[in-house]
């Protein structure tokens, strides 16, 4: 997972609730003296430990970094479909 807290969307529920308040209390990732927040490190961390119930019910990861900012999609060999 690349740069995962540069856009999110949370629908509001007691689950979304509580998976922010473990999220923002995780102050282990916080590495002092460093110009790292942590915050990605404790998302990322957080989300691994979720069962795959849970993963299935409440967390989507978008595949293309394009579809929730303002960089546009173009088609290239990398960015292609996969050809069988």
């Amino acid at each position: 997972m690349g740069d995962l807290t540069r856009v999110s969307f949370v629908r509001r529920s007691k689950w979304s609730e509580w998976f922010l308040d473990t999220w923002w209390n995780q102050t282990s990732f916080i590495q002092f003296g460093s110009t790292k927040s942590g915050d990605n490190a404790a998302l990322k961390h957080l989300i691994d430990h979720l069962s795959a119930e849970e993963m299935q019910a409440h967390v989507r990861i978008a595949k293309m970094q394009c579809l929730f900012n303002s960089y546009s999609w173009v088609l290239t060999w990398k960015s292609g479909w996969p050809i069988n």
